[in-house]
């Protein structure tokens, strides 16, 4: 039988201990970068970086709530961490994953079926933020205020569109057939 063992270079960033089973169990003391070596016997035979970052106090994301269209993805949803010198990856999930599935990594968000869910992100501490999502009916058309305008050179008029069924948030965005003409 291999019998391994663990040893840090410093004990005041991480801390290591062996077990019987070959198990090397790191423990982050504080914040800092050490190596902890593996050794059978004498021999070293791996070595591993170990970084200690301080400890997440809060988590928040840039959306507090969205309504989606079924059939939407949303890939703007940002999980901040706080100190900027924590562990800034969090893990994304969703409580209702039928309505809306959300990428455990990413946090990008598929609209499935209407309903409701909470996008919650967490840190490898337990710190929390969440995100209300509500998915309508799909899209199923663009109303626009005006068919026809009229305008003299220099002039400028405003447009304004809206998706049918009006309570699903997508940007909209006008672009000219010719640029030379408008």
């Amino acid at each position: 039988m291999i019998t391994v063992s663990y040893r840090t270079d410093n004990a005041n960033i991480a801390s290591v201990s062996s077990s019987a089973q070959n198990y090397g169990y790191i423990t982050g003391v504080a914040v800092g970068t050490t190596t902890v070596r593996a050794f059978e016997g004498t021999t070293q035979v791996a070595t591993i970086t170990v970084v200690v970052k301080s400890a997440a106090t809060a988590v928040s994301m840039n959306y507090a709530s969205l309504t989606l269209g079924v059939g939407q993805t949303f890939t703007k949803l940002v999980a901040e961490v706080l100190p900027a010198t924590a562990s800034q990856v969090v893990e994304f999930a969703s409580s209702n994953p039928g309505v809306a599935s959300v990428d455990i990594a990413s946090g990008e968000i598929k609209a499935l079926s209407m309903g409701t869910t909470v996008v919650t992100a967490k840190t490898a501490n337990g710190k929390r933020a969440s995100c209300a999502v509500t998915v309508v009916s799909k899209p199923t058309g663009i109303t626009v205020d005006q068919t026809q305008v009229r305008l003299g050179v220099g002039m400028t008029t405003k447009l304004s569109a809206a998706l049918v069924p009006s309570n699903i948030p997508e940007g909209i965005y006008f672009k000219s057939r010719n640029a030379a003409v408008a």
